[in-house]
This record gives C-alpha cells, structure tokens and sequence, in this order.
C-alpha cells in the first residue's frame, strides 16, 4: 500500500511541476492625461526558463483611471517568439500609444526588436482599437495554457 501511495505522489508532483509557467507584470504607465492606463503580463512557455526562445503570450491591457469604474477599455492577447521578451510604452498622445517588444541581454542592452503594436482610441466609438501591428505578431482575443 506504501508503495503506491509513493507512485501516486510522484506522479501528483510531476504533473504539477509540468504546468508552472513563468510570467511578468508591470504597474503599467499612465496616458499623459492619466486618464487611463496600460500595461502588460506576459506569459512564458510551462516547464521552460523565460530566458529560453519560445512562445510568449502577452497580454495587454487598457483601464480607465477613473477610480469609481475601472473598467477595461482593451484587452488583446500578443503571440510572439522571443528570449527575455520585454517591452517599453511610448504614449503618442492620450488616446493613442504604442508598445515595441524587444529581447533584452542580460546586460539589460535591447539584442533586437520582435515588433510593435499601436493602439488608437477611435473618436466615434469611445472603444480603443489596433491602428497598426508587425506582421510578425500574432494577435487573439484568447489563449488556452496547454
């Protein structure tokens, strides 16, 4: 009976340690009006170190600052291949901002760019929405960890 109750918890163990996936957040950065904000949490491949090249899943995200709501304005799933993918906010003005993803060194040095995406309020709809992307990038409004 010890013995399978030994299989068993390796087993567990094994199935649990298969799954973990590493990911990173920021605080985002403000609009210039800061009226909203945007950030990102990016997901690596499970069982993989973040440093590896593989498949990373970011997920961006725009809120409204307005403390009462919070609500999001904009959410969209990037889909990129990358080593250390990180990224950097350039906010052309409130209701438009770019994001350039890049794969950092471990000097913290830019090794090279993996794309970008603008997103752009649209004036008639109040909705943020992708003016423009790299062909590179993958874009989905879900993703399934499997």
């Amino acid at each position: 009976m010890k013995a399978y109750k030994t299989i068993y918890l390796l087993f567990i163990s094994l199935c649990l340690t298969g799954c973990a996936h590493t990911y990173i957040a920021d605080m985002g950065k403000d609009s210039p009006d800061a009226k909203y904000n945007i950030h990102i949490i990016c997901h690596g491949k499970s069982a993989r170190a973040y440093s590896d090249y593989t498949i990373k899943k970011a997920f961006v995200i725009i809120v409204d600052n307005n403390k009462s709501s919070a609500s999001r304005l904009f959410e969209k799933w990037v889909i990129l291949e990358a080593a250390n993918l990180s990224w950097q906010y350039t906010w052309i003005d409130s209701s438009s901002v770019k994001i350039d993803f890049y794969e950092k060194k471990e000097s913290n040095e830019i090794n090279n760019s993996k794309g970008f995406l603008i997103i752009k309020k649209d004036g008639n709809t109040n909705e943020f929405k992708i003016s423009e992307y790299a062909n590179n990038l993958k874009l989905k409004d879900k993703v399934y960890f499997f």
